[in-house]
């Protein structure tokens, strides 16, 4: 088993914006086996399509250029590549990992915008939940970006 530790970047504005989709711009990921070898690394670029000039706060936020958005492939293109480096094609088992639930929702809401399968990457740990539960933590306190408070 191969688990897939993986963290994705999107765009982004400061504040709420409801007539704003945010899409992958960047995937992150490394892959790690039952024994805890590091197996490969994996990064790429994505071409945003909806949105295509990043905004001043997602590049800050980010530290993503607009060039490298530019010269990235589309989502399409670098998914394919992404589930080859997986092992989907190849019938690999593998598990995906990230620290919360936005990384899995992001990959399946962008798969689904590309009028891609999401299948391959319905099947998902969330670190940031079971970390809580080893760990016997309460809820961790989070920051309201909105409105800029702090809450439990």
């Amino acid at each position: 088993m191969n688990y897939i530790i993986f963290d994705l970047e999107a765009t982004c504005w400061n504040g709420y914006t409801p007539d704003r989709t945010s899409e992958i711009i960047e995937i992150g990921a490394v892959k790690i086996n039952g024994f805890g070898e590091v197996k490969g690394e994996y990064n790429r670029f994505v071409k945003p399509i909806l949105h295509p000039i990043l905004s001043p706060f997602c590049k800050e936020l980010t530290h993503i250029e607009q060039g490298d958005v530019d010269k990235a492939k589309s989502f399409e293109n670098v998914i394919d590549e992404f589930k080859d480096w997986i092992g989907v094609y190849d019938d690999e088992n593998y598990l995906l990992c990230s620290w919360g639930r936005f990384d899995k929702t992001m990959l399946i809401t962008d798969c689904q915008l590309h009028d891609l399968e999401s299948e391959w990457c319905e099947e998902h740990i969330n670190l940031k939940k079971h970390y809580r539960e080893i760990r016997k933590l309460s809820k961790p306190i989070e920051k309201n970006h909105r409105q800029g408070r702090f809450r439990i």
